[in-house]
């Protein structure tokens, strides 16, 4: 099965949240993914990818096995857990995350976005988030390309230094949660054990520590 897929292209991926469905299902053994995440006719501000970040959901739901993604994606929605069918899924195993040049929203929309992705993104172990290109020096010479570039990468980057901050606080949302089923849990044989206790004294039968029976005189 297919553990690798990279496919770069001068234009934008024609591709929307079902294709992005599509892909994941027909591929869930990928481990490496890279869907054109910085083409070079992807500055248009007037034309912003079919493929939005809410398409990201059915990869994680589904791609378990990522290890590194790069997506050219829609930023501009400004809910993207809005229309996600149940809880957001995370990508249990993904340690690189690319963006390249995606459109993203101003900088006072951005807070929902970095809360998708502290959840989306969320891992105990270390993530790179990249933001960028990868073209050739030569073809960094348009100024309004390079002026379209920097403000998209300013706004990711703003994005990107919320996240550690965020994800600190999932973490002890996840930790705050285990403890309260642990100790959920715990109660719930103590009740069990004390209802247990109580049937026994009422029919004549002592229960001992262990759980031996014995009848009581």
């Amino acid at each position: 099965s297919l553990t690798s897929l990279e496919i770069r292209h001068n234009l934008p991926l024609d591709l929307d949240e079902r294709d992005a469905t599509a892909l994941a299902t027909a591929l869930p053994q990928l481990e490496h993914l890279f869907l054109n995440a910085d083409p070079i006719d992807g500055l248009n501000n007037d034309t912003y990818p079919a493929l939005s970040v809410a398409a990201l959901v059915a990869l994680a739901r589904y791609c378990r096995r990522l290890k590194s993604l790069g997506v050219y994606v829609d930023g501009t929605l400004r809910d993207p857990s809005i229309g996600s069918q149940g809880a957001v899924p995370r990508f249990p195993v993904l340690k690189e995350f690319n963006v390249g040049i995606s459109p993203i929203c101003e900088d006072d929309r951005i807070h929902p976005l970095a809360l998708f992705f502290s959840h989306l993104l969320f891992a105990k172990h270390p993530l790179k988030f990249l933001v960028g290109v990868t073209w050739p020096d030569h073809m960094m010479n348009d100024s309004h390309k390079t002026a379209s570039i920097m403000i998209r990468y300013e706004r990711w980057d703003t994005l990107r230094k919320m996240l550690p901050l965020l994800m600190q606080i999932r973490e002890e949302e996840v930790d705050q949660r285990n403890n309260v089923e642990r100790e959920l849990e715990d109660l719930r044989m103590r009740n069990e054990l004390l209802t247990t206790h109580a049937k026994f004294v009422k029919t004549g039968i002592a229960v001992g520590p262990s759980g031996a029976t014995c009848l009581l005189q």
